[in-house]
C-alpha cells in the first residue's frame, strides 16, 4: 500500500512517501489538528472497545504481547534476508548487495529490539518501495509484512523483551537518547493500541478486498475451476495433487463440491473480512476461521513463500491474547474480557506510561494521517481489476497429469 502514490521509481517513491509523512507530522503539531484529530482517534478507540474489539485490560500485558509478536515477525523477516544477502554476495552486484544488507540489518534490529520504532518504520517505508524492487524479490508477502509493521510502529513495540528495554534502564547519555526516541513516538496506551490494531485491520482487509474483487471478476475463479486446477497441479501443489486426483477419481461430484466450497469461502473472507470483524463476536469468529483455513492452506499447499506466516502474525496482532499472564491459557480472542485482572506485570519491562486514554504525539498523528492518505490513494487502484495488487492466476502450460482432469471439470 505504500506504493499507491508512486510511479515505480524506487528512490523517488520513497522520497515522496517521506515528504508526505513529514507534512502529516507537521499537520499533527497544529493546535487545530490536535483539537480535531485527538477526539476522533479517541472516539474510534472507544467505539472499537464497545464492539468488543481490541480491549486492553492492562497496558503492560499488551506491551509484552506486541513484543512477542515483534520477535516472531523479526525472526520471519531475518530468515529470508540471510539467504538474500548470501545470494547477493555471490552475485557481486553492489546494487543488490546494498539493499539486501539494509534489509538484513533492519530485520535483525527488529528481532532483537534495538531502536525498534525506528527499525520498524524504516523497514515499513523501504521494503515495498526500495528493497524488493531493487532485488527483484517482490511478492504479496511483503505487502502483508508492511501492514504488520504499521501496527508495531504505531503502538509502538520495543519496550519489552528487547535491547531497548535494557538501554532505557540506563541512567547515562545513551539511555537518555533512547528515551528521546521513545518520547518522540509516544507511550503505548489503550487508545493507541486500539487505533494501531484498527489500522492493521483496515489495511489487511483492503488488500484482501482488492484480491477478492479481482477473483470475483474472473470467471475461472467464480466457477471454482481455478481452485480445482491449483489443487490438481503437481507443480503448484506438489504435496496435495495426488490426493486431489484420488478424490476426483473416486467421486468427481465430491471434488467439485469441495473446490466450490473452498472458492466461496475464500471470496467470503476476502470481501467481508472488515464487516465480519466489526459486526460482532460470531461473525468475527466465522471470518477468523475462514481466514485461518486460507492461511493454513496457502502455507501447507502453495509455494507462496512467506505469505502464510506473515498472515498468521497479522491475525496474532489483531486477535491473540496473552491470557497466561493472568493465570490462563493463551488463546485467540475475538471477544476480549475487559474485566481481566491487571496482575502479572513482567519484570524487565521498561518504564512505560499506562494511561488509558490519549498518548497521541505529533509523530503518531502524522503516521495515522499518512496511513489514511495512502489508503485513500489505494482505493482507485483497488477498484480497477486490471491494476489490482492481488494474486493473479496466469497458468503455465497444463501438466500432463491434470490435463484430462481439467477437461472433465470444464464440462461439469
Amino acid at each position: 500500500m505504500t506504493d499507491a502514490l508512486g510511479d515505480g521509481a524506487p528512490f523517488r517513491d520513497l522520497a515522496l512517501v517521506v515528504a508526505l509523512l513529514a507534512a502529516c507530522v507537521l499537520v499533527g503539531r497544529l493546535p487545530a489538528a490536535i483539537r480535531w484529530l485527538d477526539p476522533v482517534l479517541g472516539g474510534v478507540a472507544t467505539w472499537l472497545r464497545g464492539r468488543g474489539l481490541f480491549v486492553v485490560a492492562d497496558v503492560r500485558d499488551e506491551q509484552r504481547r506486541l513484543d512477542l509478536l515483534r520477535i516472531a515477525l523479526g525472526a520471519l523477516v531475518t530468515y529470508p534476508s540471510l539467504g538474500n544477502v548470501a545470494t547477493a554476495l555471490v552475485g557481486g552486484d553492489p546494487r543488490t548487495i546494498a539493499p539486501t544488507m539494509a534489509d538484513l540489518i533492519l530485520s535483525v534490529m527488529l528481532l532483537v529490539g534495538l531502536a525498534s520504532p525506528l527499525a520498524s518504520l524504516l523497514l515499513l517505508l523501504s521494503i515495498n518501495l526500495v528493497i524488493e524492487p531493487l532485488t527483484g524479490t517482490r511478492g504479496l508477502g511483503s505487502v502483508v509484512l508492511a501492514i504488520n509493521l504499521t501496527a508495531l510502529t504505531f503502538a509502538p513495540a520495543g519496550r519489552d523483551l528487547s535491547l531497548d528495554a535494557r538501554i532505557l534502564a540506563r541512567p547515562d547519555a545513551v539511555g537518555r537518547a533512547w528515551h528521546a526516541l521513545y518520547d518522540l513516538i509516544g507511550p503505548l496506551t489503550r487508545d493507541r493500541a486500539a487505533v494501531a490494531r484498527f489500522c492493521l485491520l483496515v489495511g489487511y482487509a483492503s488488500i484482501n478486498f482488492s484480491s477478492g474483487l479481482m477473483h470475483l471478476m474472473t470467471e475461472t475463479w467464480v466457477s471454482g475451476l481455478a481452485v480445482a486446477w491449483i489443487l490438481s497441479d503437481p507443480v503448484i501443489t506438489p504435496d496435495a495433487y495426488r490426493a486431489a486426483h484420488l478424490l476426483y477419481e473416486s467421486s468427481p461430484a465430491a471434488y467439485v463440491a469441495l473446490t466450490s466450497a473452498m472458492t466461496h469461502g475464500i471470496l467470503v473472507f476476502q470481501l467481508g473480512l472488515l464487516p465480519l470483524t466489526l459486526l460482532g463476536r460470531w461473525p468475527r469468529r466465522v471470518g477468523l476461521i475462514l481466514e485461518l483455513g486460507f492461511v493454513l492452506g496457502a502455507s501447507l499447499l502453495l509455494a507462496l513463500r512467506m505469505l502464510g506466516p506473515y498472515q498468521l502474525v497479522a491475525l496474532g496482532i489483531l486477535f491473540w491474547s496473552l491470557r497466561w499472564l493472568a493465570g490462563r491459557a493463551p488463546g485467540w480472542s475475538t471477544d476480549p474480557d475487559p474485566r481481566r485482572s491487571a496482575e502479572g506485570a513482567s519484570a524487565g519491562l521498561a518504564a512505560c506510561p499506562s494511561e488509558s486514554r490519549g498518548g497521541f504525539t505529533p509523530l503518531f498523528r502524522g503516521l495515522v494521517l499518512c496511513f489514511a492518505v495512502m489508503l485513500l490513494a489505494f482505493v482507485p487502484r483497488m477498484l480497477q481489476p486490471t491494476y489490482l495488487p492481488g494474486v493473479t492466476l496466469t497458468p503455465p502450460a497444463f501438466h500432463p497429469a491434470n490435463a484430462a482432469l481439467l477437461a472433465d471439470l470444464a464440462r461439469l
